[in-house]
């Protein structure tokens, strides 16, 4: 994955069902481990958060079946979540609300980037 990506901000409709898919992504991919993170990418809601993100070199190409780690995933959401948050009130309270699961997140990205 080494091109740039991009999140695609007509996909984020603000609707209930992608806040809960931004929450629920959150939650799982928080506590999740690698062995998981394999039958996580089946689910819906995780579909829907990685469609959001597409490679800005290849336009259509969305990143969902792309992201190949727990940690790809995990940089990719919070990026996603930090970029949504400057436009949506209730992305930010998302944010705010999960801010110990977004540490999580961050400290686990440091410990594989370390190894």
């Amino acid at each position: 994955m080494g091109e740039e990506v991009r999140m695609n901000p007509e996909m984020y409709s603000g609707s209930q069902e992608y806040y809960d898919a931004l929450k629920m992504a959150v939650k799982q991919l928080s506590s999740a481990s690698q062995e998981q993170f394999e039958s996580i990418k089946k689910e819906k809601w995780y579909n829907r958060v990685f469609d959001m993100v597409t490679f800005s070199q290849k336009g259509k190409k969305r990143i969902a079946e792309q992201v190949s780690t727990l940690a790809q995933a995990q940089q990719i959401l919070i990026e996603l979540l930090m970029r949504l948050s400057d436009n949506d009130s209730s992305v930010s309270r998302l944010v705010v609300e999960s801010m110990e699961d977004i540490r999580r997140i961050q400290e686990q990205n440091l410990y594989l980037f370390r190894k």
